[in-house]
């Protein structure tokens, strides 16, 4: 798999961004990302509204050509900011989950959806029994104790594969792309992202 499409298109974006801090183009960052204009747009309005970027000159026919360069870069992990520049702190019900994996170490669904659930942010044991499964397909947890009548199974998350803090991607085809190291478990069709946001058609119904 080319390794450009391990990260998210927004990441991209931000990668080259990083690359080339002192000046640059919407088109020039599109090129480099492999993402589309218009999707990057919305991200680039955001980061200078956020004070991440900012326009330092125009250039061009009628100047239309607009020259940012980076004044605030936050690391490697690209700002969650929306279209305004206010950072977007929800988290999704697979990066609780993870967090909630890391921290117990030990579970079982019914377990890992109550302790990941929040006033804010309800996790369904049926979420949780998902979420389990595919990380076991995927070699990131084992079973410590067998399901029986009336009692669940308890699962464990392995040590080697506690890769960090991001948790891992689960696609609609089912495939497991860790958030940290970029590995992918399940080769499968092309990111749901990469069909929105990115330069890849979509080819065929992953739902048919």
């Amino acid at each position: 798999m080319d390794q450009r499409f391990l990260r998210k298109p927004r990441e991209r974006a931000w990668d080259a961004i990083r690359q080339q801090p002192d000046r640059f183009t919407i088109n020039q960052i599109a090129a480099r990302a492999h993402i589309t204009v218009s999707a990057l747009r919305e991200f680039l309005m955001g980061l200078e509204k956020g004070g991440f970027i900012e326009e330092i000159e125009r250039g061009g026919l009628c100047k239309k050509s607009i020259f940012f360069r980076l004044v605030k870069d936050v690391g490697h992990t690209p700002p969650a900011v929306n279209r305004h520049g206010l950072i977007q702190r929800a988290a999704s019900i697979n990066q609780v989950m993870w967090q909630t994996l890391r921290i117990c170490g030990d579970v079982t669904p019914r377990m890992l959806a109550a302790h990941a659930s929040t006033e804010k942010l309800q996790v369904s044991h049926s979420n949780a029994k998902t979420f389990l499964m595919l990380l076991r397909k995927a070699g990131y947890v084992v079973v410590t104790k067998e399901s029986r009548p009336g009692v669940q199974a308890r699962y464990q998350l392995l040590p080697a594969r506690n890769t960090g803090p991001k948790p891992p991607m689960i696609t609609r085809a089912r495939r497991v792309i860790d958030g940290n190291t970029g590995e992918v478990w399940q080769e499968q069709p092309e990111l749901e992202d990469e069909i929105r946001e990115g330069t890849l058609l979509e080819t065929e119904d992953e739902s048919q």
